[in-house]
């Protein structure tokens, strides 16, 4: 782990099933205002350190430290609460709502809310609920879904909907955005657009990323550090370009072996 300022540590997390070891010491440090890409061939643990990070599992042993915390275990809701948000792979949104009140819904805190302030900060409400408005077309902009803002959600395409999945959490900007193979479903143009979309959360809005892909072209085009498992280890990290270059990762993930002397 060679993170300078890591907002993620993962340290010798360890999880089974029965006698399937999904994870067996993986170490990880995510740098923060960095987006991390972790790629490897399935079944090689990604998303169940996803899932063990993210408070969906608890792991056997290890611990995961976050922005100084020790997090081990900790509950969703808890780690949502501090700023660690990710995404899934099927896009869970509220099917029967419009893609606006998809967005809407998903703001933390709402001051229309409470009924007292209705009649003791009228203009504060209307002020913030405006506010939300606001930031909600600016990501509908920003994803691409502007003019779907009054579709229902379950009309939407698998990759649109993967866009409001991420635009939801992007309501409060979290800290820590971890995303599931978020290019899955998207033609060129939403790729491209998720693409910016990322390293503009990186440099304008200081969110640190961690991201499970695939899409070698995708991964690249956005990752400032890269990581490989495989059956559970983690085999190589660093930067994309010398971690692609990698013998064992040349092996074991695109599947070319090496050439024997």
């Amino acid at each position: 782990m060679d993170a300078a300022d890591p907002l993620l540590e993962v340290r010798g997390i360890v999880k089974s099933f029965g006698q399937l070891r999904a994870l067996d010491g993986v170490n990880m440090a995510v740098g923060r205002s960095k987006v991390t890409g972790l790629i490897g061939p399935n079944g090689s643990g990604k998303t169940t350190l996803f899932n063990a990070v993210s408070g969906f599992l608890k792991p056997d042993a290890g611990t995961v430290v976050f922005n100084g915390r020790i997090v081990t275990g900790a509950p969703t809701y808890q780690l949502a609460r501090m700023g660690l948000k990710r995404t899934f792979q099927n896009t869970a949104d509220f099917t029967g709502m419009s893609v606006m009140q998809n967005l809407l819904t998903a703001a933390r805190t709402v001051p229309g809310e409470r009924l007292s302030q209705l009649f003791t900060s009228p203009r504060k409400v209307s002020a913030s609920e405006q506010a939300l408005v606001d930031r909600a077309w600016k990501l509908l902009d920003r994803m691409g879904l502007a003019e779907l803002a009054n579709t229902r959600a379950g009309d939407l395409s698998i990759g649109q909907g993967r866009l409001l999945q991420i635009a939801r959490l992007l309501m409060d900007p979290p800290s820590l955005l971890m995303l599931d193979e978020p290019s899955s479903g998207l033609n060129p143009d939403d790729q491209h657009r998720l693409s910016k979309t990322v390293r503009q959360l990186r440099d304008a809005e200081d969110v640190t990323v961690l991201v499970i892909e695939h899409n070698m072209s995708f991964i690249n085009a956005i990752s400032d550090a890269l990581y490989v498992m495989h059956d559970g280890h983690v085999i190589a990290n660093g930067p994309p370009a010398e971690v692609i270059r990698d013998p064992l990762v040349i092996e074991t993930y695109l599947g070319v072996r090496r050439a024997t002397a």
